[in-house]
C-alpha cells in the first residue's frame, strides 16, 4: 500500500514540476518581409506520441513533402533533404518561429507566423 502511495505521489508531483513541452503543432507561414525568399509553409502535427512535419513550397510546386522534426530543448530543427545539406533551424516563441534557413551552406534569416486556428 505504501509502495502504491509513493507511486501516485511521485507521478503527481512529475506533473506539477516538470516543465510542459510547448504545444507546436499548426500551420506556420514564413513571413518574408521584403527579402526575396521563396514562400514556405510548414504544417506540424501531433499524433501517436510524435510531432510531424510536412513542407509546402507553392513556387517549387511543392506539397505536403514530409520532412525529418527534431526538437531539443527550445530548437527545433526541419530536416528538409537526406544528406542534411537543407535545414531549417529555429526557436519557437509561443506564434513565432525565428531562425535560420540553410540551403547547400547558403544561411538565410527566417521567422514563420503560426496561422491562428
Amino acid at each position: 500500500m505504501k509502495i502504491l502511495l509513493i507511486i501516485i505521489a511521485l507521478a503527481t508531483g512529475a506533473t506539477f514540476f516538470l516543465p510542459k513541452r510547448q504545444d507546436i503543432s499548426g500551420t506556420w507561414v514564413m513571413e518574408n518581409k521584403g527579402q526575396n525568399f521563396e514562400a514556405a509553409i510548414i504544417r506540424i502535427q501531433f499524433g501517436e506520441g510524435y510531432y510531424a512535419a510536412k513542407l509546402d513550397m507553392p513556387g517549387q510546386l511543392i506539397y505536403d513533402k514530409s520532412v525529418i522534426l527534431d526538437m531539443k530543448n527550445d530548437s527545433i530543427r526541419f530536416l528538409l533533404d537526406e544528406k542534411e545539406n537543407c535545414f531549417i533551424q529555429a526557436v519557437i516563441k509561443d506564434s513565432l518561429m525565428t531562425g535560420r534557413s540553410v540551403v547547400e551552406g547558403k544561411v538565410e534569416e527566417v521567422s514563420f507566423r503560426r496561422l491562428k486556428n
